[in-house]
Formats: structure tokens, C-alpha cells, sequence
């Protein structure tokens, strides 16, 4: 009797591109002008905590990155002009390696270094996204998902690195079965977001791709050494000192910068779960982010659904996730939609695909209630994810392993 009314459960590509098109435009132009309005009175805060860094090194004052306070108090002073009201607490907890990845931009003024590091890091983030684009289409495609996700107006408006971290992992696993060298520099690179890092070995060991394994480890090694010959080892001993949570700036930072994130640990934390439970449930969380990507890399499958399994799957292992790292969410949402257009895009995908581009919207979580919920969304992604890759067939084998080997 409604069979006029009847909804197919498979859009045509046209209907479906044009569909998750038009949520992307509406939505992305709803983030910047949010961002515009409650980000204003603090415009680049997170590069102040870079540029600072890097001024404290080029002005000889490098024990001022292990005192968090005195750190904070610089930063309030030299930006008051830029801010509305002093911050509260912005520590350096960078590893010397990222230190000295932002040299270079710490000898132009503040606002040119802040300018050329954001636009920088965004084109090596669109060139990485250009080596998976199959022709003119997907590159526009990929452009506008990227220019309209709310993670990229947040990084934007922070000063933040996310661009850079997207662009090595995206970039990292697009080359690595073609040039697994290169592939492994920027993974080494990396390395200064170690907690982006803990799922890349698992990913080479599952493929068996050996030779980006240690191109990898000789990189993450070489960059470590080199940082530690321009700025001491005492700043390396400093920070692991701080990563394993051993002194008095992680029990700061951990009472605040790192319940803002979007963590399993802090979302449960912000639910009313206990810090020993939510340790627990992060420890699980990462273990089933390492079963999902082993299985993942080590099964043939479409490469794209590969990319987007280990995007989101970074995000649910790592104990640490700002609202800026949210771009991979948006990055995991748009390979797995170019890799299920083809095929005609279910409702399903197309619902999944807009619910994690759009997440980083509703983040941070101690903002958002709502956004307690990212981890879950995640996990069910990944869960999705993997079905859809193993149902990605020809003739007995996976789309993937006929494209990508």
C-alpha cells in the first residue's frame, strides 16, 4: 500500500555523494562560524605554547619548558594583546623532538610563523589526500570534506598540529606498499605524537612490511638523537619523567589539560567513572584498537577501509586526544567514503560516515555531554569498518588486495 514511499536501502554515487555533500557544506559552515564566535578571545593559544617553546631556545632560556607555571605566567604576559583573559594553566608536555620540528618557524614573527605553519602543514595534509585521489573528483572531494570538518576550524583557530599528523599517517600508509622507505620517515617523524604512534608497528608487522618497520625505527631514532644533540638530554629525561606521570606537572596537566580531551579515559571520567576504572577501560580500549588494526593489516582488504579502521582505531587506543586530533575522526570518515562510493553508498555507511566526520563538532566533552559518547561512536565505526572490508570481494578475493598490492 506504500509502495510509492519505499526507501532504497542503496543511494545511486550521484544521490549519495550529493547527499553527504550537501551535510558537509551545512554542517561545516555551522563549525567555523561557532569557532569564529567562541574561539575569538583566544586565537592561536596552543602556537603560543609552540612559538614559546621556541623562543625560550633562541633566547637561551631552555629550563623555562620544565617549569609549567613560569611557562604559562611568559605566555600571559607576552600575548596579552592577544588574549581576553589569562590562561590558567598551559604547560610545554611536547616531547624535544616536536621542539625541534618548530625551529625553523620560531625565526619569523608570531604571526607569520603562526600563519605559515597552519597553511604549511594543511597543503602537506591535502598532498598526502592527493595521492589517493583517482582522478578530479575524489581530489575535490577530498578538499571540501577536509576544508568543511569542524576539526580543521578548530586546529585552524588553536594554532594546532593536527594537519601534520594527519598528512604523515594518511601519507605514511598510502606509500607504504609502493615506497615503504619514504613511508617509514614519515612515521618516524611522527613520533612526536607518540601517543599517535602506538598502532603504526602493529600495522607494519601485520603486513609484513619490514622494510618501513625499520625505516621507522631508524627515523624515530635518528630525530630523538638529533634533538637530543641541539637541546640537551636533560629535556628528554624531563619529559619521560613526565609521561610516565612521576612528578607534579603530570598530576597538573592531568588534572585539567587532560580531562578537555576526548580519551576513553576522560570521557568516562567526565560520566562519573573512577580514575583507576577508566585507566582500565582506556588499557581495554587499546587492546581491541590492536586486535581490530592486526586483523585488519594482515587480512586483504580495499586499502582505503584499511586506512579508516587504523584512523579511528589511533584515536580509541590513545590515552591522550584533544578536540584538534578529532581531524582524524574526519580523515577516517572520508577514506571510507571514497572507498564504499563505488560500490553505491548504503544509508547505513552514508549515516556513519556524517556522524564521525561531524563528531570532532561536539568535542570537548566536559563542553558537550554529549560528546562522552565519540568513543562508542568510534568503536562501532571501526566495527563497521572491518564488516564492510571483508564483504569488499572479487571473485573470492578483496577488492583490496586487487588495488593495493
Amino acid at each position: 500500500m506504500m509502495r510509492g514511499l519505499s526507501i532504497p536501502a542503496t543511494l545511486p554515487r550521484g544521490k549519495g555523494l550529493a547527499v553527504v555533500a550537501a551535510f558537509f557544506g551545512f554542517f561545516g559552515a555551522v563549525a567555523w562560524c561557532f569557532y569564529v564566535l567562541t574561539l575569538r578571545h583566544v586565537p592561536g593559544v596552543d602556537w603560543m605554547v609552540f612559538y614559546t617553546a621556541t623562543q625560550a631556545y633562541f633566547g637561551g632560556h631552555l629550563p623555562l619548558l620544565l617549569d609549567g607555571d613560569r611557562f604559562t605566567s611568559v605566555i600571559n604576559t607576552t600575548y596579552a594583546a592577544f588574549l581576553s583573559f589569562p590562561m590558567n594553566f598551559l604547560p610545554w608536555v611536547n616531547p624535544p623532538n616536536f621542539l625541534l620540528l618548530l625551529l625553523p618557524f620560531g625565526l619569523l614573527p608570531f604571526t607569520l610563523s603562526y600563519a605559515a605553519f597552519e597553511a604549511g602543514t594543511f597543503v602537506l595534509l591535502l598532498g598526502a589526500m592527493a595521492l589517493r585521489a583517482r582522478d578530479g573528483a575524489r581530489w575535490r572531494l577530498f578538499g571540501f570534506a577536509l576544508i568543511a570538518c569542524p576539526a580543521t576550524a578548530f586546529t585552524v583557530f588553536l594554532g594546532q598540529s593536527s594537519f601534520l599528523t594527519g598528512a604523515l599517517l594518511v601519507g605514511g600508509f598510502t606509500l607504504v606498499g609502493k615506497v615503504p622507505i619514504l613511508a617509514g620517515i614519515l612515521f618516524g617523524i611522527l613520533a612526536y605524537k607518540p601517543q599517535f604512534c602506538l598502532l603504526i608497528p602493529i600495522a607494519l608487522i601485520a603486513g609484513r612490511h619490514w622494510r618501513a618497520l625499520l625505516s621507522t625505527t631508524a627515523t624515530a631514532i635518528g630525530v630523538a638523537l638529533a634533538s637530543a644533540a641541539v637541546f640537551g638530554i636533560e629535556l628528554w629525561r624531563q619529559w619521560f619523567v613526565f609521561a610516565f606521570g612521576a612528578d607534579d606537572l603530570y598530576r597538573h596537566w592531568a588534572a585539567t589539560a587532560r580531562l578537555t580531551g576526548q580519551s576513553v579515559y576522560s570521557c568516562l571520567v567526565l560520566s562519573g567513572a573512577s580514575p583507576m576504572a577508566a585507566s582500565a577501560a582506556q588499557f581495554a580500549a587499546g587492546l581491541l584498537a590492536v586486535a581490530g588494526v592486526y586483523w585488519a593489516f594482515r587480512r586483504p582488504m580495499q586499502e582505503g577501509i584499511r586506512l579508516a579502521i587504523l584512523l579511528a582505531a589511533s584515536l580509541l587506543a590513545a590515552p591522550h586526544v584533544s578536540t584538534s586530533d578529532g581531524l582524524l575522526a574526519g580523515l577516517a570518515a572520508i577514506v571510507y567514503l571514497d572507498a564504499r562510493l563505488d560500490r553505491g553508498l548504503r544509508l547505513g555507511d552514508a549515516a556513519m560516515v556524517m556522524l564521525v566526520w561531524l563528531s570532532p563538532l561536539f568535542s570537548p566533552p566536559h563542553v558537550f555531554v554529549i560528546g562522552t559518547a565519540i568513543p562508542i561512536l568510534l568503536l562501532v565505526f571501526v566495527v563497521v569498518a572491518m564488516k564492510g572490508g571483508r564483504s569488499s570481494r572479487i571473485g573470492g578475493a578483496t577488492l583490496g588486495s586487487a588495488l593495493a598490492r
